[in-house]
């Protein structure tokens, strides 16, 4: 939370959504493409 405080941004490169939700966006990229950018909350998980 410190760095967070300090204006740092800190990069996850993840598959897993557990690990994900703790992030405060989320961007899905494609071929280096940002397809969408959203909070945890708002990814529709799908089959």
């Amino acid at each position: 939370m410190r760095l967070k405080n300090q204006g740092i941004t800190i990069l996850v490169s993840t598959p897993y959504m557990d690990e994900a939700k703790v992030c405060d966006r989320i961007a899905l990229i494609h071929n280096g493409n940002i397809l969408k950018m959203v909070s945890p909350e708002n990814i529709v998980y799908g089959c």
